[in-house]
């Protein structure tokens, strides 16, 4: 998640330019028309995750289109694994060699990109599905990767500035074009990757009425824009001196205001999410603001995220006797119980004075814990487990969960502290010592500073045999009657364990056969029948011979 906001304005001019743009038709054009050309553009599937195939992806994948319930990355890693597998299957024969090895350095590109998992988010067009060259923190889009492969995180920064949500078709960039001329893909079949990135949770309303106000009828009205279920936002309430008039065209024709800002002169609306409340908030919002001749001078913006116990201000503006479009924006840090308070107040003039408020669309967007990455590296007998958030709200940390050896179930490992609520990128690292050889499952416990937690996805790690075996030291020892060691082969072989007394003898066989190599194989040795005295465990196999004693007591 990013800290900077883009302001609702831009969003706007957005949905309108892309709104003009005319549908997709699949014909061949050049690569020169794709990037230059002018005429030829993609589909505007607000959407889908493809403005060129949409989400045909999804449907031949899982026999359904996407829901609600289906994960973003879900829906990216379906729709490249899917074009992946499209243009590998396309015939190359008419492309020089040089192109063909080109192409398939590139989807060998793709395959490792969308295996990987780490894609951007769309910040920007809050409103639809949108592509998105390299977003807020840095993460670039899968044709934006095989771009940077070939002409560097320099260049690709160059296509971000002046072309972050654009498509394929509308960047007119040489780099791209020269790219597009040696990298064996057509500007059609780049344009087919090109994912569109959904956008966060969001609402968006607007007060705005229907002709003049009426106090007390139609100065609330129901939000015209969309909704998000979980999102209300409530009327438009005012402070007990201020004042409506009737017959303004607009929202608030309000009076009464001083020289001073105070609540009692406010006009505010309350926003709420049903869903529970533990999540880093954004407010865009745009409005239009103007006075009477003797109108206040001077208004302002304020938060307050308790209640109403304070507030906050967040933007200032001057007032004039012109109407004028204003923007205000910020973040906030919610607890489960709060809403969030948005107040106008205003200062100056005549008490007698109006203040008009017309067309308020406040834009509201929140975001969890975001986790971009989960690896393990292993070395030797370690385990080192990094993972890194995009993002975190209330988040108390991580506890790090292990299951190997055999075990069902998950144990408790450590805990990793969080960052509480940020929207700056976090890295964390954890190390696991003093592995046995075998394979392990590792996933994080995110919780909250509430008690709320969800877990990671799991990732594999397999720590290896270092050298030909490992026998581990039997424990306890001395004992009476069982001791337990483990032992674990590099490579698959007839391996035999036997328990010999202090005169030499074989008093027991604990294992006559094959032990697969790379795991760990557990050993209980029980002497509930052998006399008490040293005994020695050795064992034999196809590459190697070890030993150790242990003593017996009664």
């Amino acid at each position: 998640m990013i800290s900077r906001l883009i302001l609702l304005g831009v969003t706007v001019v957005m949905l309108l330019v892309a709104a003009a743009i005319p549908a997709f038709h699949n014909t061949t054009v050049t690569e020169e028309q794709l990037v230059f050309g002018v005429e030829q553009t993609a589909s505007t599937h607000f959407n889908t995750v493809n403005g060129v195939i949409g989400d045909e992806s999804f449907l031949v994948t899982f026999g359904h289109l996407p829901d609600v319930d289906d994960s973003e990355d879900l829906r990216l890693r379906t729709h490249l694994a899917y074009v992946e597998k499209l243009l590998r299957a396309q015939p190359v024969g008419h492309l020089p060699e040089e192109l063909r090895q080109a192409r398939s350095r590139n989807l060998d590109r793709l395959h490792d990109y969308w295996t990987a998992g780490v894609f951007p988010r769309n910040t920007v067009v809050r409103e639809h599905r949108n592509p998105v060259f390299i977003d807020e923190v840095g993460r670039i889009c899968a044709v934006g990767y095989l771009f940077e492969q070939d002409m560097g995180r320099e260049a690709a920064n160059r296509v971000n500035e002046k072309y972050q949500t654009a498509t394929i078709y509308e960047i007119d960039d040489s780099a791209l074009a020269d790219w597009l001329k040696t990298s064996g893909l057509t500007g059609e079949e780049a344009a087919m990757i090109q994912p569109a990135y959904g956008p966060y949770v969001f609402a968006l309303y607007n007060f705005d009425t229907d002709g003049p106000t009426v106090c007390g009828s139609n100065e609330n009205p129901v939000p015209s824009t969309d909704v998000h279920p979980e999102v209300t936002i409530s009327d438009m309430n005012r402070g007990p001196l201020a004042v409506c008039n009737d017959g303004l065209d607009d929202v608030f024709g309000s009076s009464g205001f001083g020289p001073i800002y105070g609540s009692d002169r406010s006009v505010w609306f309350e926003v709420g999410y049903t869903g529970g409340v533990e999540d880093l908030w954004y407010l865009d919002m745009i409005f239009d603001v103007w006075r009477t001749a003797d109108g206040p001078s001077e208004g302002r913006v304020v938060v307050s995220t308790d209640n109403g116990i304070t507030f906050e201000e967040i933007y200032s503006f001057p007032i004039t006797t012109t109407v004028t479009t204003e923007f205000a924006f910020g973040s906030f840090d919610m607890e489960p119980t709060d809403n969030l308070i948005v107040a106008f107040e205003a200062r100056g003039g005549s008490p007698s004075g109006t203040l008009y408020l017309d067309d308020v669309m406040p834009f509201v967007a929140y975001t969890p814990v975001e986790l971009t990455s989960f690896n393990a590296t292993v070395g030797g007998d370690e385990v080192a487990l990094q993972w890194v958030t995009a993002s975190e709200t209330n988040n108390a940390g991580f506890e790090v969960q292990m299951r190997g050896g055999g075990e069902p179930d998950f144990k408790s490992l450590g805990f990793v502290e969080g960052h509480g609520t940020t929207s700056e990128v976090q890295n964390y690292q954890y190390t696991v010592n003093n592995l046995l050889p075998g394979s392990y499952s590792f996933r994080l416990k995110q919780i909250d500073f509430d008690g709320a937690f969800e877990y990671s996805d799991e990732i594999e790690a397999t720590v290896s045999v270092s050298g030909s075996h490992l026998l581990t030291a039997a424990y306890p020892n001395p004992f009476n009657p069982q001791s337990r060691f483990e032992l674990s082969v590099a490579e698959t072989q007839h391996v035999s364990v036997n328990v010999f007394d202090a005169l030499g003898r074989q008093v027991l066989n604990l294992f006559d056969g094959v032990l697969e190599g790379g795991q760990t194989h557990p050993f209980l040795l029980d002497a509930g029948r052998l006399a008490t005295g040293m005994l020695l465990i050795q064992a034999t196999g196809e590459t190697f011979s070890a030993s150790q004693t242990v003593t017996l007591i009664r």
